[in-house]
């Protein structure tokens, strides 16, 4: 499957203390729900991985932070191990 590149526009930042417009964040953070690397990103947009990170907490779709299991899963995992599964 061709993945379709459409144009993206944005507005520059001219100076470091100038924040990062709001059109690109959303961009990135589509970027990495789609599979594309940050480590590529924030050399292509010259990000911080702290802002990325800050970003992704604040906008992004994905919940941050370690996975949260229910106990019935933690149960069924732990029945399966004692059965012989690996």
């Amino acid at each position: 499957m061709e993945t379709i590149e459409r144009e993206f526009e944005f507005a520059e930042r001219t100076s470091k203390k100038q924040p990062f417009d709001k059109r690109l964040i959303l961009h990135m953070l589509d970027q990495i729900e789609l599979g594309v690397p940050r480590r590529d990103l924030m050399e292509q947009y010259g990000v911080s991985e702290l802002s990325l990170i800050r970003w992704m907490k604040k906008f992004g779709r994905q919940p941050i932070g370690p996975k949260r299991y229910t106990t019935e899963l933690k149960r069924s995992v732990i029945r399966a191990v004692q059965d012989g599964m690996s």
